[in-house]
Formats: structure tokens, C-alpha cells, sequence
């Protein structure tokens, strides 16, 4: 009878390396990923009624109390209808499903009972906008706003 070794054999310095390797290569293919055509994502964003409900730079905290203080007040004390897009860039940055989610979320609509931006903008969902733009614009679109810089 043969004794076996308790313990598997060791693992090869190949396979050790793999995870390091798969890293390196993703990150590789993300940058040499085409550079978006930001002028033109925003046009078919414009085109398609985004900006009804996004914005592309987050309204700022504090209000200017120089301004009419009837419409800073009514502005300040509503959340605005939807995210904007740097902060989705900045939330979704490091995601690697999230261009394909977000795509879907364009075109199909958001869930009203998924609170991912509770407290942050105002409960309305998302339409589908299937009809107002195809899915390779939506696509172009959501790569835009992932390329976004930070919000801060």
C-alpha cells in the first residue's frame, strides 16, 4: 500500500502567477480601449432627453444667497430627479459589469424599489427609453459617463 502526502503537491510558479497575469492584462485591455467621443455621446445624451433629468456636474451644496432666495430655497430643499453623471462615474469606476448594467438600466428603465441613490435624488425611476435611443448609442453613452473625472 502507497502512502499519499496529506497535503496536495505545490503549485506550479505558471498557475501562481495566473491571477497576477489576468490582472495585468485586463487592465492592459482597458486602456487600450478607444478613447470616447465625448462631444458626440453628449449630443445623442441631448438628443435623447437625458439631461431632463441628469446633469453632468453635481448641483452645488450651497447655495448663492445673492441669487432670488425663493427660487435657491425651492431648488435647495428638492433632491434633484436624477444622479449626475460624475457621480455615477465616480460610483461605478472600479465596476466591471457596470457598463453593460447601466446600458440595460438606459434602455429597459431603473427599478423604483432598488434605492441605490436613496437620499441622493428623488425616488422616480428611471423610463425605459428603448424608443428615444438604440443600444449602441446607449452604449456610447454609459462609457462617456464612466470616463467622467470625479465629482470631487
Amino acid at each position: 500500500m502507497t502512502v499519499r502526502a496529506a497535503f496536495p503537491s505545490p503549485v506550479s510558479a505558471p498557475l501562481r502567477l495566473w491571477p497576477v497575469l489576468a490582472l495585468l492584462a485586463a487592465g492592459a485591455a482597458q486602456a487600450a480601449a478607444p478613447a470616447v467621443d465625448g462631444a458626440r455621446a453628449e449630443r445623442i445624451a441631448q438628443g435623447a432627453g437625458c439631461f431632463g433629468c441628469h446633469q453632468i456636474d453635481p448641483r452645488p451644496t450651497d447655495e448663492d444667497e445673492d441669487d432670488d432666495q425663493s427660487a435657491a430655497t425651492t431648488a435647495a430643499a428638492r433632491p434633484p430627479i436624477a444622479p449626475a453623471w460624475r457621480n455615477v462615474a465616480t460610483k461605478y469606476r472600479h465596476d466591471g459589469g457596470a457598463l453593460e448594467r447601466l446600458t440595460r438600466a438606459v434602455l429597459g428603465g431603473s427599478n423604483p424599489y432598488d434605492p441605490h441613490w436613496k437620499y441622493q435624488v428623488t425616488g422616480l425611476a428611471m423610463p425605459a427609453n428603448r424608443v428615444a435611443i438604440s443600444e449602441d448609442d446607449a452604449r456610447l453613452v454609459v462609457r462617456w459617463i464612466l470616463s467622467l473625472d470625479d465629482a470631487d
